[in-house]
């Protein structure tokens, strides 16, 4: 985290792949009535995609309390509280993410995409789900 200058609040630091993320104000090559559809779709995703995703994100971290209190052994237990500190930890970052990600699709529509593409934008929910998948 870094802080603004001047100002007392923090903010994210983006990462390199996201620095590299194409968004829809740099596309000056789309026609503007192409590029306000897909801002305004860009939108759309913004509002609706953002408050399920946190919705999911309030359901997983619950799950993950429930399954630590019916766990039979410690150990069960110490994993699912260690999965539910990391989602904790990685939630902020979240919705950010996954909306750079819709926008980056949404600004290279009619751009050939490459798999390793579609994979760097899913790492963070690697990360999380790839945690769960044992149980």
């Amino acid at each position: 985290m870094v802080m603004t200058q001047g100002g007392s609040s923090f903010r994210r630091v983006a990462t390199p792949h996201e620095r590299a993320l194409n968004k829809l104000s740099q596309r000056q090559d789309l026609a503007p009535r192409v590029r306000h559809m897909l801002t305004g779709l860009l939108g759309l995703a913004t509002g609706s995609l953002a408050n399920s995703l946190g919705t999911a994100l309030d359901e997983f971290e619950k799950e993950l309390f429930d399954h630590a209190s019916k766990a039979h052994t410690n150990e069960q237990c110490n994993r699912f509280f260690d999965s539910l500190r990391e989602v904790k930890r990685v939630r902020a970052d979240a919705a950010p993410r996954f909306l750079l990600a819709i926008e980056d699709g949404l600004a290279g529509f009619d751009r050939p995409r490459r798999l390793g593409q579609y994979q760097r934008h899913c790492e963070l929910s690697h990360q999380i789900h790839g945690r769960y998948d044992r149980w």
